[in-house]
């Protein structure tokens, strides 16, 4: 195994630590309430205030669309298959809350206006026009070339979480 290969073997194990552990963190909260400091005790489907309606309706319709590559998700959440069991036979799927409404939440709120551009410009990158739904959903559902086991939507997760604690840490 080349080093190269190892690095991102390193980089895969680590973005399943960080998201099993922001699951434990987000499950069934409201993201775009807490970072308004709100009451988030209820999940991003449920939520009526008019802040987050955008994020719902784009989490809606990934959810209804995406379809993954065989062996980069489990079907129901997207996340990899080594963290949720959903895909086996007499397993239930433990994450499908969480992987695609924290997606939406960070992309539609709290810093829509610093993320969604450089979000676009991302997905611009690997040949996808972010402004076209069905490429930004066929995207999310394709398997990432160098991280085995991982679909683009966890990819992105993965980014996206960075990104926004970067920039609430230099809000800070």
């Amino acid at each position: 195994m080349d080093i190269q290969q190892q690095q991102h073997q390193t980089q895969q194990g680590l973005d399943e630590e960080m998201a099993q552990a922001e699951c434990m963190q987000w499950r069934d909260q409201c993201y775009i309430c807490a970072m308004q400091g709100g009451d988030s005790g209820h999940e991003l489907y449920a939520c009526h205030q008019p802040h987050s309606q955008a994020a719902r309706a784009w989490m809606i319709c990934v959810r209804r669309q995406v379809q993954y590559a065989p062996y980069s998700a489990c079907f129901s959440c997207g996340m990899p298959q080594s963290i949720c069991r959903g895909w086996e036979p007499g397993h239930a799927c433990e994450y499908r809350r969480f992987l695609i409404p924290m997606v939406a939440m960070m992309l539609f709120r709290p810093w829509q206006g610093q993320i969604k551009p450089i979000w676009q410009r991302w997905l611009q990158g690997m040949g996808v026009d972010g402004q076209d739904e069905a490429q930004v959903v066929q995207f999310l559902g394709q398997a990432h070339p160098n991280h085995e086991g991982h679909s683009q939507l966890f990819t992105s997760f993965c980014w996206l979480r960075w990104l926004c604690q970067e920039i609430k840490v230099d809000q800070h």
